[in-house]
């Protein structure tokens, strides 16, 4: 079966490489613009569009850690397991998300409450967390 590779305008800057390099090294994957579906199969929203979406900001949900950096991507990693669901692990995991997200908590966590989104993409962005987007702003340096 052939996957057509879709493709996302993402309208605000591409986040600095610097922080986007730290992310991937603490498992977050790149998940601005996937759409996602309730476990029926009936489209719900785009990762990035929902109209709780506040950049600057970071939460936590149901094991789930999501980032909304200055720049509007949306960064997500797993906490592991319930029981370490208040801690963040690291005092640099701490750092790394207070300067991707220096506005603190109050983010929207896609992925958290039984939404789902296509495994392939998924994958595809652990892979290369650009897949499928076309950025309209020049990266930003640092």
């Amino acid at each position: 079966m052939l996957q057509t590779r879709h493709q996302l305008f993402f309208s605000g800057p591409r986040t600095p490489e610097g922080i986007r390099n730290l992310m991937r090294m603490n498992g977050f994957v790149h998940v601005t613009g996937l759409g996602t579906k309730t476990r029926s199969g009936e489209n719900e929203y785009t990762i990035g569009e929902h109209s709780n979406m506040k950049c600057g900001y970071w939460d936590r949900n149901n094991c789930k850690l999501v980032v909304v950096t200055k720049e509007g991507e949306v960064w997500l990693r797993s906490t592991v397991s319930p029981e370490r669901e208040g801690i963040i692990e690291t005092a640099p995991l701490q750092g790394l998300i207070n300067m991707a997200a220096p506005n603190g908590q109050g983010a929207f966590v896609p992925l958290s409450n039984g939404e789902e989104v296509d495994f392939h993409l998924f994958l595809a962005r652990i892979a290369d967390p650009d897949y499928g987007i076309e950025y309209e702003q020049e990266p930003v340096i640092g």
